[in-house]
């Protein structure tokens, strides 16, 4: 039987785990609302949010909140362009150019990640769970973490839908 403590930690990692699915499910419903287009690019979308935000904290040494907020607006930016100078204008033709189009935006961005971040596991620094300090855990999802990437992940997601004319 498991002790008290793991039984907890997994169900506190299971509900947030949980909240990412539903934000996750929330953008595709937001979008196809929105726009009428499945975007089969959403996580890749996804990918670039947690990817600004870990570069920020790690590599440029910022904490996590700056590197949240600064990367919430990236991918918000980034959603917008391609909306606003790709997407509003193949609108209105065949599903399957629409379909082709948010698929190929997928292997774009993934390839663009892992030319930047490379393709192999990333590793993090010793959490204060571990065994030694020395040894390296893989980046595993903490609850306060998946909470802000996935909220940075969704004003990516909603800077990708119409928004209105100015």
């Amino acid at each position: 039987m498991l002790p008290l403590s793991d039984v907890i930690h997994l169900a506190i990692t299971g509900v947030a785990q949980g909240c990412a699915y539903g934000l996750i499910a929330l953008g595709f419903v937001l979008i196809y609302k929105a726009t009428e287009v499945v975007n089969f690019a959403h996580g890749e979308f996804m990918m670039l949010g947690a990817f600004a935000v870990l570069m920020l904290s790690e590599a440029l040494g910022w904490g996590f909140w700056p590197s949240f907020l600064v990367g919430c607006l990236s991918i918000a930016v980034v959603g917008y362009i391609v909306d606003a100078q790709i997407m509003r204008r193949i609108i209105g033709e065949s599903q399957a150019s629409i379909f082709i189009l948010t698929v190929a935006f997928g292997f774009i961005f993934r390839a663009l990640a892992g030319m930047a971040f490379g393709w192999n596991a990333r590793f993090a620094a010793a959490t204060a769970r571990s065994t030694s300090a020395a040894e390296p855990r893989l980046i595993r999802p903490q609850t306060s973490s998946v909470a802000g990437l996935m909220t940075s992940n969704g004003f990516g997601v909603t800077g990708s839908t119409h928004l209105p004319s100015m």
